[in-house]
This record gives C-alpha cells, sequence and structure tokens, in this order.
C-alpha cells in the first residue's frame, strides 16, 4: 500500500484475517472473502480475481454480527479497497444473512 492511500483515509485501518460474505444482486449471489485489514470506515476484501464485483454490494460479517452497505473505491492485485455506507438497514434480511453464514 502506498503512503498517499494510507494518509487519505479518515480512519486507520487495523490488519486481520476475518471471514467475510459479499452478497449482491438481492442475496442471489454470494462470493466468500476475506477480510485482511478493517476500520469502522472501511476494509480491505480478498476475494478470487475471476469473482465479478458490483460497484456496490452488501458485506457480512459473521465474526461481528455485522451487515454492512459498502462501495469499492479501489482494486489492489489481491482484492478491493472498500468503504462503508453504514449499517444494511433491512434488520430481518440483515439477521437471515447472518444465520445463514454464522458458524
Amino acid at each position: 500500500m502506498t503512503e498517499d492511500i494510507a494518509n487519505k483515509r479518515s480512519q486507520q485501518r487495523n490488519r486481520c484475517l476475518k471471514e467475510g460474505k459479499i452478497i449482491f444482486g438481492n442475496g442471489t449471489f454470494v462470493i466468500d472473502c476475506t477480510i485482511d485489514n478493517l476500520s469502522a470506515t472501511g476494509a480491505h476484501l480478498r476475494v478470487q480475481a475471476t469473482s465479478p464485483l458490483p460497484k456496490e454490494f452488501l458485506l457480512v460479517e459473521p465474526s461481528r454480527n455485522m451487515v454492512h452497505k459498502a462501495e469499492v473505491v479501489r482494486r489492489t492485485p489481491k482484492g478491493v479497497g472498500i468503504k462503508f455506507h453504514g449499517l444494511f438497514e433491512d434488520k430481518q434480511a440483515a439477521e437471515a444473512y447472518l444465520r445463514k453464514f454464522r458458524r
């Protein structure tokens, strides 16, 4: 990561290795990902290079029981940098996603 990108962030990201699920198409499409760094405002996700991603999607973070609205802000050789746009407002759907992916 370049220093310029790190300087543009409003909060420093912390390294982690967490399971995540990218959901789009009204829940039709699910892509596994690894959250490798995280802050309150965004994250970097490792995804398979062959996985096509839309600009906006939901990120399910089962370990913290959260479903974020997310937007791709940059693409990297290993994945994507995303910005959070709050939590998913549909509480019923969010709970269903969390139940489905919780281990």
